[in-house]
């Protein structure tokens, strides 16, 4: 178990049946458990079957490490999105899952509360934004007096996977396939949310959001496994 969950998690079970808690594993009697990032991988042949199901994926989009999409073998990240505007522009959309983010929320993302002509800098960031995306199935639309990010689904993008596991993880009939979804939604994780775009406050807001989400599902994860373990056979 991460070291930083051991603050987390209160670890009292009826019995005192958990032996050790180490900075890898959870001890419970004879039972090891490894809740470690390590212990994660097996949940990403499952992530990534989730997100694959009945189609072959031919884009892929990013946003519980860095920004990033990759489409027909290219890679639009950090290097290619236009400049980190672009990419908060972006993370703001994508965050919301294809929901219209208004324009005044944008223009505070991204210029405080002293932005230039705000109106004319956003269209001049989204219609970059728009160029940038041409090579993938994604584009930006106007509607409801925002913008909205069109071509996201759970087969393509992290954060829909990851909602669309928590809610089979909940819907699951049995406590071994409840731990494996929340499993497989750990292991869409690979490092800490949205890279370098935490040096923008709105960047850093954002980005705890995640992080939350993140320690969210691991705690979830941790509970259900101490639930089943103490259940006994």
């Amino acid at each position: 178990m991460a070291a930083d969950l051991v603050d987390e998690l209160s670890l009292g079970v009826p019995g005192g049946r958990i032996a050790a808690v180490t900075a890898e594993n959870l001890v419970v009697g004879h039972v090891t458990v490894d809740t470690s990032a390590r212990g994660l991988e097996r949940g990403k042949g499952v992530a990534s079957s989730e997100q694959g199901r009945a189609t072959v994926v031919a884009m892929k989009v990013s946003l519980t490490e860095r920004v990033s999409i990759e489409a027909g073998g290219t890679v639009l990240d950090e290097q290619r999105f236009p400049g980190r505007q672009g990419r908060l522009v972006f993370a703001y959309l994508l965050a919301v899952q294809g929901r219209p983010v208004p324009r005044d929320e944008l223009a505070q993302a991204l210029w405080g509360d002293e932005p230039p002509d705000a109106a004319s800098a956003l269209r001049v960031a989204i219609t970059r934004l728009r160029r940038a995306l041409d090579p993938s199935e994604l584009h930006v639309e106007r509607r409801h007096g925002g913008y909205a990010l069109i071509g996201l689904d759970a087969s393509n993008t992290d954060v829909i996977a990851l909602d669309d596991l928590e809610r089979r993880s909940r819907d699951a009939a049995d406590a071994s396939s409840k731990s494996d979804h929340l499993r497989s939604a750990l292991a869409l994780w690979t490092g800490p949310a949205l890279g370098d775009l935490r040096r923008i406050a709105a960047g850093e807001r954002l980005a705890v959001e995640l992080d939350h989400h993140r320690r969210q599902l691991r705690l979830a994860l941790l509970a259900d496994v101490l639930a089943q373990l103490t259940r006994g056979p």
